[in-house]
Parts: C-alpha cells; structure tokens; sequence
C-alpha cells in the first residue's frame, strides 16, 4: 500500500489545486483511447519493478530471520542486502 500511497495523495492534491489541467486530461482522454492505457500501463510496469525489489529484498530479510538472527548473533548488523547467491543456495 506504500508503494501507491503517497503518490495517490500527491496526485488528489495535484488535481485540487490544477482543476483545469485536469479537465484537459480527461479531454485527452476522451480523445485518444490508446492515450490512457498508454500512459497508465507505463506507470504499472514502473511500479512492477518497486514491487519486485521489495518483494525480493522481503523475501531475503525472512531468511534471515529463519537463520537465527536473535540467538546467533555475533555483533555486527546482518542485512539481506549483503546476502550472495552462494549464501542464499546455501541456506
């Protein structure tokens, strides 16, 4: 829901404070139906790759978990960001 929601906020806020642009989008819209799909589907594939970084970088920090990060710990800080692909077959 972060992912989307602070762009969906600065979006309602850009639409109240610039109704008239607003209305010359929809009027593109109305246009060209290919304008829309274009526009949003380039969005949804930006947003795809954030969504996969996270669910990546999610997916890396339950490992590490699973390891037993509070009973081994062995003073330093381990992230899933430092995890390699050795380690990560390994575990």
């Amino acid at each position: 829901m972060n992912l989307f929601g602070e762009e969906l906020k600065k979006g309602v806020l850009w639409m109240k404070n610039n109704p008239e642009e607003v209305k010359s989008l929809y009027g593109l819209f109305k246009q060209d139906d290919q304008y829309f799909e274009q526009k949003f589907g380039y969005y949804v594939k930006r947003k795809w790759i954030n969504i996969l970084r996270e669910f990546e970088w999610y997916k890396n920090a339950d490992l590490f978990r699973q390891e037993g990060f509070h009973c081994d710990y062995k003073d330093f800080l381990k992230s899933p960001l430092q995890l390699s692909k050795a380690n990560l077959k390994r575990l």
